[in-house]
């Protein structure tokens, strides 16, 4: 049988739950820059960009917050799951960026306390907990506290993208490459040399390309068509 303590301080309610699981975030397909629309971009810079982005809720804290014996950083915390009476949220155990340049934010815990397992947002109240592994949740009032969408990086993510690497003579150096979150895949990264001479056509995995002029600096296109997958 599990035993609920109830304890009670200045900040403190507790009460015996598990925190659901149940998310499921919303993945977005994406392309840029848009068809049949003049595009200049310099060396070094992606021509095409197209994947599959997962997009999170989240909670949000602008500034740290306590919470008896527990220390919620500022940052992102992605969101879990939900029931009929509760949100809840994730949290890493040092403050981090990942690959799309979001902060995520941490939760830190004394020597005294029980582990952490979860975030809690109490519909209702409104009130922020912490929720143990003894599934016992320690509270206060929601201060500083909003909800947020973010672009996550994850096993779901994907992107492949043409980029520019420069002009020799009358050829042009265009670079391919694949990420799966934000790691490149070195087994899917490849560099083509086009001959202006031949074509002013650029094609690659599907991808079809204009290319109006081109120098050691800039390059101007139209993508007419996109990798294959999106059109």
């Amino acid at each position: 049988m599990k035993i609920c303590m109830l304890i009670s301080t200045i900040f403190l309610v507790t009460a015996c739950a598990t925190p659901s699981y149940n998310y499921m975030p919303d993945v977005d397909l994406f392309s840029s820059p848009p068809l049949n629309e003049e595009t200049r971009v310099s060396v070094g810079d992606r021509m095409l960009s197209q994947g599959k982005s997962v997009k999170r809720e989240a909670l949000q804290l602008d500034a740290p917050i306590s919470i008896s014996g527990y220390t919620l950083t500022a940052g992102l915390f992605p969101k879990t799951g939900e029931d009929n009476k509760s949100r809840y949220f994730s949290y890493t155990s040092q403050p981090r960026t990942d690959g799309f340049g979001n902060s995520l934010g941490a939760l830190h815990k004394n020597v005294l306390m029980d582990p952490p397992q979860s975030i809690e947002i109490v519909k209702k109240s409104g009130k922020i907990c912490i929720v143990t592994v003894f599934n016992v949740h320690t509270c206060r009032q929601r201060d500083g506290v909003s909800f947020t969408k973010f672009n996550q990086t994850g096993d779901d993510s994907f992107q492949q993208t043409l980029f520019y690497n420069g002009r020799i003579d009358n050829k042009v150096n265009i670079g391919y490459r694949e990420y799966s979150g934000d790691m490149a895949r070195p087994a899917f990264s490849n560099e083509v040399e086009y001959d202006l001479d031949v074509s002013n056509e650029v094609s690659y995995k599907g991808a079809r390309l204009i290319i109006h002029d081109a120098d050691n600096s800039n390059i101007r296109y139209t993508v007419v068509q996109n990798f294959r997958g999106i059109n």
